[in-house]
């Protein structure tokens, strides 16, 4: 019986909302295999399967909050209360298990809303705005 690694591993995320840890998948460094660096720097991995882009953002699934690394841990006044009443009504989803494109970009465009209603600076917001449509 051989124990392959998978490309994929588990990593412990806290909510920078509601605070609970919850697991998010990324990729390992030593399968990434990129073809190519498009023109506006998208990078094209050989495997499509295997696309680090795909497991950028960070979906809690008890509150809906959706993160990226590069987001600030601070949030300005009237943030929480605004991203709670946007997701007030968030049913528990599981995007910590391998994402198609589809489950990428639902979760990219969480990471929008997030950053918008978190009023993340429009650097930050702007990456997960690229990130989304190189997935696309």
């Amino acid at each position: 019986m051989t124990n392959q690694l998978s490309p994929l591993y588990d990593k412990k995320v806290l909510c920078l909302f509601c605070g609970r840890t919850f697991n998010s998948k990324r990729v390992r460094s030593s399968f990434i295999r990129m073809e190519k660096i498009e023109s506006d720097f998208c990078k094209v991995y050989k495997e499509e399967t295997i696309n680090r882009l795909f497991y950028e953002a960070d979906v809690c699934p008890a509150c809906g909050f959706t993160s990226t690394e590069s987001f600030s841990q601070d949030f300005p006044t009237g943030a929480k209360e605004e991203i709670a009443n946007q997701f007030i009504n968030w049913i528990s989803q599981d995007f910590g298990k391998e994402r198609t494109v589809f489950e990428a970009t639902k979760a990219m465009k969480l990471a929008i809303l997030s950053a918008n209603l978190k009023k993340e600076s429009r650097v930050v917001t702007g990456g997960v705005c690229l990130r989304l449509a190189w997935i696309y």
